[in-house]
């Protein structure tokens, strides 16, 4: 697996990396799946994490932004989870508390439990 994993890396420099890493969130991207984005980029770069949470941060919507920025915590160490943290919270203001966890819900089934076999 590692050596699959070697012939496929891909690579990119400081200055295609810092490119794709300001630029907004694309409207389309959920904000899970922005904050993955944002990961690859910083892998493919092969470094810093801290590029991730300030995307998060600072390029989240007007209406999102004084909600991000109270929920920012500068001396947090642990950047990554911290963006994806970041990025569910704006997840959940967007789609409105109601919408939290209806996937879960959804896939619930009640039933009778099964009798041992004896």
């Amino acid at each position: 697996m590692e050596q699959l994993l070697r012939t496929f890396k891909t690579s990119i420099t400081a200055s295609q990396a810092m490119k794709l890493i300001m630029a907004k969130k694309d409207a389309r991207r959920t904000w899970a799946e922005h904050f993955l984005y944002m990961v690859a980029v910083s892998e493919a770069r092969g470094g810093a994490d801290s590029p991730v949470l300030d995307n998060i941060v600072q390029h989240a919507t007007p209406e999102l932004m004084n909600e991000m920025r109270s929920k920012y915590e500068p001396t947090r160490l642990d950047y990554l989870r911290h963006a994806e943290e970041l990025a569910h919270f704006a997840q959940s203001i967007e789609h409105g508390s109601s919408a939290v966890g209806r996937e879960v819900v959804a896939a619930h089934v009640e039933g009778k439990p099964k009798s041992a076999i004896t």
